[in-house]
């Protein structure tokens, strides 16, 4: 009986610890949805699908033309960071390789895409109008 009580003590203390830096750890709702580069980007016009959205979920980044896919996200100094697998459109197997991704939410609500180059940053768009 001791036994389990201290148990359940030890996973009540461990599920409400804070996330540290470096820790594997899902992304806050604010971050999730459809982004764009900026607010006229998240309506299509007359029909047309706009390629500039993005679309970020719990363990994947869609754009128009390419999946970030299978991302373990964990929390950096700089944002949430992991590894993706990309598959490009038009393109067969996804390349073996995995590349680094950071997101980070700026005080302003825009968020923040950094993959090794420039990072770039998107508007959240008020529905999740779809990115492809």
């Amino acid at each position: 009986m001791i036994c389990r009580l201290v148990a359940g003590v030890a996973l009540l203390a461990a599920l409400t610890l804070p996330v540290t830096a470096g820790q594997q750890t899902d992304l806050p709702d604010a971050m999730l949805g459809t982004w764009a580069p900026d607010v006229s980007a998240c309506v299509d016009k007359q029909g047309e699908i706009n390629d500039a959205r993005v679309a970020v979920s719990a363990d994947s980044v869609e754009y128009f033309a390419s999946i970030w896919s299978g991302i373990a996200w964990q929390l950096q100094a700089e944002g949430y960071s992991g590894l993706a697998q990309i598959s490009e459109e038009g393109e067969g197997e996804p390349e073996p390789d995995r590349l680094p991704i950071t997101l980070r939410l700026l005080p302003d609500g825009h968020l923040e895409i950094s993959k090794g180059g420039d990072p770039e940053v998107y508007v959240k768009c008020a529905n999740d109008t779809p990115v492809r």
